[in-house]
C-alpha cells in the first residue's frame, strides 16, 4: 500500500512538473527529451524522486522545490552535451615522438579507461599490466587484476571523459607497465559536439605511424629505433627473426577491425571482478580451509 500510494505520488508530480508554466524549464526539459530519447520518462522521474525527498527533509516552498528541479535540468543538460561530444586525441609514444605516433577518437560518454584501452591497442599491447593516465595532477588508474582498490588512486573506468572539461590542445599522460615504464603523451585535438547520445561505433582509430611497441622489452625497443643494425646483428645472432618485431607497424585499417571485434574483451579482461579461488572452493573439496 505504501509502495502504491508514493509511485502514485511521485507520477502525480511528474506530470505537474512537465506541465509547470516556466520557459527556462520547459526549455531544459525539451533538450533533454531530445538528447535521451526513450531513456528520458525514467531519467526524470529520477530527479523528482531525489528532489522531492530532499524538499521533504528541508520543507520547501514550491517556488524553491521548483528551483531545485530547474538547477538539477540545467546542470544535466549541460553534462548531456559534454558527454555527447566526440574526443580526438594525438597520442605520441615518449622518446619517439613524431616517429611513433597514433590519432584516436572516442565519444565523451566512455570512460578514461576506455581511452586507456584504445592506446593499447593502437600501439599493440596486450593489456596484461597496470596503467594510469594522468590530467591537472591527478592520476586515475586501472588494473589488469581488478585490485585498484589497494590503490589511493581514483578508478580510470569511473570518470567519463566528457566530464574531465578537456579542451583542444589540453594534455594527458599515459604509462602503461611499471616495470617497462612505457610513457604516452596525449594531446586534444578535437572536441565536436554532436546532437544525440553517441554510440560506441563511434570510436575509431585515424592515423598513425611507427612500430608497436615490444611488450616486456621497452630497452630493445629504444635501441633498434637508433641503432637499427646493430640490434639486427644480435638478434640474427641469437637465432631470432627481427622482422618479428619490426614489420609489426600500425595499421589504421586493422587497428579499425580489431577495436571492433575486440575492444569489449579487452576491457573485460581489466575491468571484471576476478572471484577470490577461496570463496569457490568448498570444505569437502580440500579438507578444512584453516
Amino acid at each position: 500500500m505504501f509502495r502504491d500510494t508514493l509511485d502514485a505520488f511521485i507520477d502525480q508530480l511528474v506530470s505537474n512538473t512537465l506541465a509547470y508554466d516556466d520557459q527556462e524549464l520547459q526549455l531544459n526539459i525539451s533538450k533533454l527529451k531530445k538528447g535521451l530519447g526513450n531513456d528520458f520518462e525514467f531519467f526524470f522521474q529520477h530527479i523528482i524522486r531525489f528532489q522531492t525527498a530532499h524538499g521533504i527533509m528541508a520543507d520547501l516552498t514550491d517556488q524553491e522545490y521548483i528551483k531545485g528541479i530547474m538547477t538539477l535540468l540545467s546542470h544535466q543538460v549541460h553534462d548531456l552535451k559534454v558527454l555527447n561530444g566526440i574526443y580526438t586525441f594525438r597520442v605520441d609514444l615518449v622518446g619517439h615522438e613524431n616517429s611513433c605516433w597514433r590519432e584516436i577518437a572516442i565519444p565523451g560518454s566512455m570512460s578514461l579507461a576506455d581511452l586507456g584501452y584504445m592506446i593499447q591497442m593502437a600501439f599493440g599491447a596486450t593489456g596484461e599490466h597496470l596503467f594510469d593516465i594522468s590530467y591537472r595532477g591527478e592520476t586515475f588508474i586501472c588494473d589488469s587484476q581488478d585490485q585498484y582498490e589497494s590503490f589511493d588512486e581514483p578508478y580510470a573506468a569511473d570518470v567519463q571523459i566528457g566530464l574531465l572539461k578537456l579542451r583542444k590542445n589540453s594534455h594527458l599522460d599515459m604509462t602503461y607497465d611499471y616495470g617497462e615504464n612505457w610513457q604516452f603523451k596525449i594531446k586534444v585535438t578535437g572536441v565536436h559536439t554532436v546532437r544525440r547520445l553517441t554510440k560506441d561505433t563511434d570510436m575509431a582509430f585515424g592515423e598513425g605511424a611507427g612500430m608497436n611497441i615490444w611488450e616486456d622489452d621497452h630497452y630493445d625497443f629504444d635501441r633498434y629505433a637508433y641503432e637499427p643494425k646493430a640490434v639486427s646483428k644480435e638478434f640474427e645472432k641469437n637465432g631470432w627473426d627481427i622482422s618479428d618485431f619490426t614489420d609489426n607497424v600500425y595499421d589504421k585499417d586493422e587497428c579499425n577491425s580489431d577495436l571492433l571485434e575486440n575492444f569489449y574483451n579487452f576491457k573485460t579482461g581489466y575491468e571484471a571482478c576476478e572471484p577470490n579461488f577461496f570463496d569457490e572452493v568448498e570444505e569437502d573439496d580440500f579438507g578444512p580451509l584453516n
